[in-house]
């Protein structure tokens, strides 16, 4: 993983039921997002998010030599981590550690 670098991107997030919908802009060239814009384009899903056991996510990840790509805190609400998984899934798998 990259050393830490602070990236600026607009965010707006839908809710029906139990599905969330992400939608992020990158506002400059640093973020996974504008690697993934840059080299995908328009219309292709960068990640989806799993609720899950987040060490033995980890874990499993690590035995298997899937790396994190990406890790972020929202002030209040949590953090949150990318895995590399897009050569098993075509899409990056996201987890969320919520603060109380």
């Amino acid at each position: 993983m990259e050393s830490a670098r602070t990236s600026r991107c607009l965010w707006r997030c839908a809710w029906r039921e139990s599905v969330q919908l992400e939608l992020i802009q990158p506002l400059d060239e640093y973020s996974d997002y504008a690697r993934h814009l840059k080299e995908h384009g328009e219309g292709h899903i960068h990640h989806i998010s799993i609720l899950t056991d987040n060490q033995a996510f980890r874990e499993t990840m690590a035995e298997r030599g899937i790396a994190s790509v990406m890790k972020g805190h929202v002030a209040g609400v949590e953090t949150f981590e990318y895995f590399d998984t897009g050569r098993e899934l075509g899409v990056k798998v996201e987890i969320h550690d919520l603060e109380s």
